[in-house]
């Protein structure tokens, strides 16, 4: 068991750093807020104006759809769905 448990950790450590490095390379795009994320998990904030972080809203609906015809599936976080009121977020997870 430990061996296993061992290459898991192992394995997870690279694909979060593969998804990490890769998500980063996003960060530069005037839609996108933030980028965060640990381990295998990671979050994109997505904001109307970078300079002012004004919260985008309506706008994941859209990057959902088009990720799915290239066959990735995400998740979308509509902004208002909890208060604070707060912008689209899109939710990835690797496993």
């Amino acid at each position: 068991m430990a061996y296993l448990a061992g290459r898991s950790s192992e394995r997870t450590t690279v694909h979060g750093k593969r998804l990490w490095d890769g998500l980063q390379t996003l960060a530069w795009r005037p839609s996108v807020g933030a980028v965060r994320g640990n381990g295998m998990s990671a979050g994109i904030g997505l904001v109307d104006d970078k300079g002012t972080r004004k919260p985008a809203l309506g706008r994941a609906r859209g990057v959902v759809a088009d990720a799915g015809k290239r066959g990735l599936i995400i998740l979308q976080r509509a902004g208002g769905d909890s208060p604070p009121a707060c912008g689209d977020s899109l939710c990835l997870a690797h496993h």
